[in-house]
């Protein structure tokens, strides 16, 4: 056997070695690339279908917020309030007041609605008697 030929021969087998492995290791790099974006795209598709959910669930609390303001009427009522005689503490009634449910007392009872109940003396009838 020649060794130039044997010589070459060894050459060759590297060489082809060497393009196997590098063959291999850009093949891998593509199915690593290919399964990696697999990945990716399953992790965006749960992300919008999660998305979608939540978009959903916002949408129905809205309508029904909205559902529910339109059952709900808020009133608002406006008294006017005229405080002739302001009343302080315990106070609640003035001798006219004090008069005039004494009066309604007396007639309640049966009474003459001229005299006051508990005798505290007629009531006046003109003017002169204020």
């Amino acid at each position: 056997m020649n060794p130039l030929l044997g010589l070459g021969g060894g050459i060759a087998a590297l060489l082809l070695l060497g393009g196997v492995y590098a063959f291999g290791r850009h093949d891998g790099a593509t199915i690593q690339i290919g399964k990696q974006a697999a990945v990716e795209a399953a992790v965006r598709k749960e992300e919008a279908k999660r998305q979608d959910l939540v978009d959903r669930g916002a949408l129905a609390g809205a309508e029904r917020e909205t559902r529910r303001q339109a059952s709900v009427k808020e009133l608002y009522h406006e008294t006017e309030r005229v405080v002739v005689r302001p009343v302080y503490r315990n106070v609640c009634d003035d001798a006219d007041g004090l008069r005039i449910l004494d009066q309604a007392a007396a007639v309640a009872n049966g009474e003459d609605p001229g005299r006051a109940a508990g005798g505290a003396g007629e009531a006046p009838t003109t003017p002169a008697d204020r």
